[in-house]
């Protein structure tokens, strides 16, 4: 056996941290808040437990995947290229508005070899319809494409890209490293972003999650 944590107590508080973040994101994006007292009863007393702070949401499953997904296509080890959301957290962090803004989101599930497109305008759309969201008002989109080995391949960018406009063209890509060289060029942005996970159970399925920054116009 080869013990692969050498530093047992900066094991421990990166763990912490990663939890600290994430009950930080519940308790800073909530949709209803947990309430501490309902009919006389006490559910907390100084702070909500964890479930309790991801339960503050109309859709708390789906928020916590679309979550996930958005931590994992950051770190997703066999990603298919470099000028995607995958490795670039950056792009989600200066897209975030300066005022307050709602953040939308959604994570969907095809049926098996669902075309994206067909996946996007006849389910997708109409799911985020009925939450009641109104893209108009999008500043940013994020959409997370999860699939298994099946279709992890250049194809389904293509049908991603086709769809929603995505990826960087030459010009911006090479705006994009012309930027990381040097800070005083300005770093091409774009109003949607589109990465890829693979997921290995979900086959020919698409896992589809997504998150929306929304403000209305002044």
């Amino acid at each position: 056996m080869k013990n692969n944590v050498k530093d047992t107590l900066k094991f421990a508080e990166n763990m912490q941290s990663i939890f600290s973040g994430m009950y930080n994101i519940f308790e800073s994006t909530f949709e209803k808040e947990f309430p501490q007292k309902t009919n006389g009863v006490t559910h907390y007393v100084e702070s909500k437990c964890c479930f309790q702070a991801s339960d503050q949401y109309e859709r708390p499953h789906e928020f916590l995947q679309s979550l996930l997904d958005i931590l994992r296509v950051i770190y997703e080890p066999q990603p298919m290229g470099t000028f995607f959301f995958n490795s670039n957290p950056s792009f989600l962090f200066e897209a975030i508005p300066v005022d307050p803004f709602q953040l939308a989101y959604g994570s969907f599930i095809s049926k098996p070899n669902q075309l994206f497109k067909q996946f996007w305008s006849n389910d997708i759309l109409k799911k985020l319809q009925e939450y009641g969201y109104n893209m108009l008002y999008t500043t940013t989109l994020f959409v997370v494409v999860s699939t298994g080995n099946e279709r992890y391949e250049l194809e389904l960018i293509n049908e991603v890209n086709e769809t929603l406009d995505t990826g960087f063209s030459p010009e911006e890509a090479v705006g994009l490293i012309a930027s990381e060289i040097n800070s005083e060029y300005p770093k091409p942005e774009k109003e949607v972003y589109a990465g890829y996970c693979l997921v290995p159970e979900l086959k020919d399925q698409l896992r589809v999650s997504l998150w929306m920054f929304n403000k209305e116009q002044a």
